[in-house]
């Protein structure tokens, strides 16, 4: 079974191997180097000076809940092991075993970088001594360790409902847990997390489930894969990528804003597939986020921050939109030339994105003050967006 795991690794690393080279290319690096550069300096003026009153502890905890409720665990299972694999289910205890602690520590190892980040910023009001550091360390590890194991009993359910309730309470026991933790520092505090927790996991013995839920686990591990093949299709065509569609009865009606003719069959195609795919969820999900953060955010420097981030990463995510239908047999027989798939695509990319900046700048211009330099990063942002689908079209 350790054979068997570990030849399962190195074949998804090489099939996944060939296109990080694209990801290193294509200016995302590059971006995630210059942002966290300049994000420090201005934490590290907001440490030295943090406004009377800011919810430190409240800011924590949502940022440490992200790294600690979400628990996905890679398995490696593929749809033929329902075959080969089910009559060695007793056997299976090491190969899930391994793939539940290398899911661990490599979160582990993401979350001890956060928690050095952060850990200046939970100087700001706390007394602390050499060792808290640490000690608070170890406490997230086994709370991590906790929720892990919580999540893979919830894959083995037998109720989706029990399943969906389960999810939902290890993101509110996790918020809970943080915030005692970073805020009550005291033996009342331990107490009430050690209860919590053993309360959480005892009462999994009352839930159906199976030994192993095979099914959910490939569904599970299959989903891990699109989320990865959907990263790299930003940056280069990936054919590995399962493109699920989704009707949205609703918005497919918006397609009747795209005139009836020969010159707009790929405008037509390309709407269509952005508006059903799951890239159309992943850029809504995005911008509403930058939405709340633009409005909510006090901190100045940090809303010209978002709205680049949003114009930007969501540029980088539409225009994965020109990979799909590039290996489909039925658009390389269409009677019509290449060009026009090509402006298809350009168009509609470029219009989606030309909403997105319309839509993030509206409440990014009515929370700054200098309303002045909001409209000339608005009209650069767009003639930025217009020059690169521009250069993009003669590359292409």
């Amino acid at each position: 079974m350790n054979d068997l795991w570990n030849k399962r690794v190195m074949e998804f690393w090489k099939e996944v191997a060939p296109y990080l080279k694209f990801v290193l290319n294509g200016g995302l690096i590059a971006f995630i180097v210059i942002s966290f550069s300049i994000g420090s300096i201005y934490y590290r003026r907001f440490l030295e000076n943090p406004p009377p009153d800011f919810p430190i502890h409240f800011l924590l905890t949502c940022i440490m809940l992200l790294f600690i409720a979400l628990n996905p665990i890679r398995t490696y299972l593929r749809e033929a092991d329902l075959i080969y694999l089910v009559p060695a289910e007793h056997q299976m205890n090491k190969y899930f075993n391994k793939s539940i602690t290398a899911s661990f520590i490599t979160q582990g190892s993401v979350l001890t970088f956060i928690w050095i980040l952060l850990y200046p910023l939970y100087l700001v009001t706390n007394e602390t001594n050499s060792m808290t550091f640490f000690i608070f360390l170890l406490m997230l590890f086994i709370f991590k360790w906790i929720l892990m194991l919580g999540n893979w009993q919830e894959q083995q359910f037998q109720s989706n409902v029990h399943r969906k309730i389960y999810s939902v309470l290890r993101w509110l026991i996790s918020f809970v847990v943080l915030y005692v933790l970073l805020t009550f520092n005291s033996f009342k505090g331990f107490v009430f997390i050690g209860i919590v927790l053993m309360t959480y996991f005892i009462s999994f013995r009352l839930i159906p489930s199976y030994m192993i839920h095979w099914n959910r686990l490939i569904f599970v591990e299959q989903q891990h894969k699109a989320r990865i093949y959907a990263f790299l299709s930003w940056f280069v065509d990936v054919p590995q990528l399962s493109k699920r569609v989704k009707h949205r009865k609703m918005l497919s009606r918006s397609i009747k804003l795209v005139p009836f003719q020969q010159e707009n069959t790929y405008l037509y195609l390309y709407f269509v597939t952005w508006i059903r795919s799951d890239l159309f969820g992943m850029i809504v999900r995005m911008t509403l986020v930058g939405i709340v953060l633009v409005t909510f955010l006090s901190i100045v420097w940090m809303k010209y921050f978002i709205f680049i981030a949003v114009v930007y990463l969501s540029g980088l995510q539409i225009l994965s939109l020109r990979h799909y239908h590039q290996n489909m047999f039925w658009v390389n027989i269409y009677p019509l030339p290449k060009e026009l798939r090509i402006e298809g695509v350009l168009k509609n990319s470029f219009r989606i994105h030309i909403i997105i900046i319309l839509i993030i700048s509206i409440p990014f211009i009515l929370t700054i003050t200098n309303l002045i330099l909001g409209f000339v990063l608005l009209a650069l942002s767009i003639l930025l967006s217009k020059i690169y689908h521009r250069s993009l079209g003669k590359k292409l």
